[in-house]
């Protein structure tokens, strides 16, 4: 849903992002837990931060996510997140172990060491394309509702974050309803945006 404006002059950038992203996140989960990992991009734009919601869905959604601040040139809010049932059983799948009440924390430290790879090779990929360096601060890790999340832990109150970046990743073991949604997000403020969309208009320019 990138506006109008921005048409053609990054898309095919946002594609190159969220291809290489996808290819680089499934070589990682395979060397890290076994082969069989798939990974796609489902999506990749720019979207107006009010709009989150109709991209995702219900407000009152139980979801997993990792949060982190980005410093030095760009300032950001950086987070993935999933749904909280279907990121806990993607964890079971990687791990091939079930998990009890009692050792739920166990399932939490996994899934956060996964929405940190993601990150990171998110921040990684787009830093090379914007050819600035991305500082992200330690990672929190959150269990909440949707809602709650993308109103005080991301956007927060900042009236200038009116744009966010999104990738929409699919994981699993292949095409199958027990595929797991995450989603990577970076807020855009005025300034991180025109960064942004002057460095994929150079690229679209060569």
């Amino acid at each position: 849903m990138v506006q109008d404006e921005f048409k053609g002059r990054i898309d095919e950038q946002l594609k190159a992002f969220g291809n290489t992203s996808a290819e680089q996140i499934q070589d990682a989960l395979k060397k890290m837990y076994r082969e069989g990992i798939q990974c796609r991009t489902i999506q990749a734009d720019i979207v107006p931060t009010t709009l989150l919601f109709e991209e995702l869905g219900d407000y009152d959604l139980p979801i997993v996510a990792t949060y982190s601040r980005l410093y030095g040139l760009l300032e950001s809010s950086v987070l993935v997140l999933s749904p909280e049932k279907d990121a806990f059983d993607l964890v079971k799948m990687l791990k091939e172990e079930q998990y009890s009440k009692d050792s739920i924390y166990m399932a939490r430290s996994a899934l956060k060491e996964l929405h940190n790879i993601i990150s990171s090779i998110c921040l990684n990929i787009l830093a090379n394309m914007l050819n600035i360096t991305l500082k992200p601060s330690a990672y929190l890790f959150i269990v909440d509702t949707l809602g709650l999340i993308l109103d005080f832990k991301f956007a927060g109150t900042d009236k200038s974050i009116e744009y966010t970046l999104m990738l929409g990743l699919e994981i699993g073991e292949g095409k199958g309803k027990d595929n797991t949604l995450i989603y990577f997000f970076m807020v855009l403020d005025k300034e991180t945006l025109e960064v942004i969309l002057d460095a994929f208009s150079e690229e679209h320019d060569k």
